[in-house]
Formats: C-alpha cells, sequence, structure tokens
C-alpha cells in the first residue's frame, strides 16, 4: 500500500487521506460507468462493437468491478479515518496491512 515500510511516517502525514480520495474518485468513476453501461443506449452498444446478446455480460462484469472498486475505497478511508484518529500506531504494521490485502486477493490472480 502506500506506507511501505514507512508506515509509522504514512500513518501520522497525509498520504492516507489522498489514498482515499483517489479511491473515492475511481469508484464514483466505477459506478458511474457501471450505471451508464447497464442503461445501455443502442449508440453506446452500437459503438462498442459487443454483440447485444453479450451486453448483459459485460453489464454483470462492469458491476461486480464497481463493487470491487467501491470496496477498496471504502477501506481506504477507513484507513485514512483510523490514521487521522492515530489508532494505526496502536494496531501496529502487520496485522492492519495483512486484513487490507487479504480479503481482496485471496482466490484471484492465474489458475
Amino acid at each position: 500500500m502506500a506506507a511501505g515500510s514507512r508506515w509509522t511516517g504514512c500513518a501520522s502525514g497525509r498520504a492516507w487521506g489522498w489514498l482515499a480520495a483517489a479511491g473515492g474518485l475511481a469508484a464514483a468513476v466505477a459506478v458511474g460507468l457501471a450505471v451508464l453501461l447497464a442503461a445501455a443506449p443502442p449508440v453506446l452498444v452500437a459503438w462498442t462493437g459487443v454483440a447485444p446478446s453479450y451486453w448483459p455480460t459485460v453489464v454483470e462484469v462492469a458491476r461486480h468491478e464497481a463493487g470491487v472498486v467501491l470496496l477498496l475505497a471504502l477501506a481506504a478511508g477507513v484507513v485514512a479515518w483510523a490514521a487521522r484518529r492515530r489508532i494505526l500506531r496502536r494496531v501496529g504494521r502487520r496485522p492492519s496491512v495483512t486484513a487490507l490485502r487479504w480479503p481482496i486477493w485471496r482466490g484471484r490472480g492465474p489458475a
């Protein structure tokens, strides 16, 4: 994450706030794109070149990925809040970083 090996420096700095803001922006864009794809204007479907029979799959994948981005933004926001309240210093480095990355990447990746 943004902290790397300098967890205490990030816990007292503004890096987590910027990470949360960037995550929020990414989530807003992802959700907006998912809503646009769900609306499925005929011009957009034609422009993408996706077969109309496959369009529901595209919408479902976009919704899923927007949900993942939203969860990541929420996690970044919680960590930024905890850093601002000085909770991170009491928890320690390893459990917090592991708690953030374990549920996201577990079971994903090449087979």
